[in-house]
């Protein structure tokens, strides 16, 4: 194509069967986190994508956790990032924090559930634990924030965090007045109610 300069080369993993760039991945490192902190067990469990942190509490309850060889089954329990978590006697390695940004195609529902065959995390087949933050619909497109950082979705779905979402949305009929003020109002037992905004 004229007026477009020559192509970048690839990089050595370059796929063109991608769903995403590597280039929009982002890891986190915890660099600020002091390694003498303790942390509970079960935010440790969920940090290093094995499980949430409701389902670690659930496996430590069970006994099939231990710590530097002996095995934990109280809740609260803290370890050091630098100790031996063994999880169904398979070692527990902290991963780093992955955050991907998608432009989620129509079609693709926005959840981790393995039930729904059209799920986003099957959809990128990514090779660790992720989940969306927040939804688009089933027959949106958009950006789409998933990640393994649990905290962060913590954050950002809180209520209290306040953060804005904007939608550009597409219509089939025109915008008047009339259609303004249906769309402010909603019908219960046949009484115009405003709706909450």
């Amino acid at each position: 194509m004229q007026g477009k300069g020559p192509r970048r080369p690839r990089t050595a993993d370059y796929n063109p069967n991608a769903k995403y760039s590597m280039k929009k991945q982002i890891e986190y490192k915890e660099t600020h986190i002091d390694p003498n902190e303790p942390i509970r067990l079960n935010r440790f469990l969920a940090n290093a994508g094995v499980c949430s942190r409701r389902e670690a509490d659930d496996f430590i309850a069970a006994g099939v956790v231990s710590v530097n060889g002996k095995v934990v089954t109280e809740l609260g329990t803290k370890v050091l990032r630098s100790d031996n978590v063994v999880f169904h006697n398979q070692p527990v390695m902290p991963e780093k924090k992955v955050y991907i940004l998608l432009n989620k195609p129509v079609g693709i529902v926005c959840t981790a559930d393995p039930r729904e065959p059209m799920n986003v995390v099957d959809y990128l087949n990514y090779p660790i634990r992720i989940f969306p933050v927040g939804r688009l619909d089933k027959d949106s497109q958009g950006l789409l924030l998933l990640t393994s950082d649990g905290e962060i979705v913590n954050r950002i779905l809180r209520a209290a965090g306040k953060h804005e979402k904007e939608y550009i949305v597409t219509v089939n009929k025109p915008i008047t007045a009339e259609f303004l003020k249906k769309m402010m109002f909603r019908k219960i037992n046949d009484r115009a109610v405003p709706c909450a905004g």
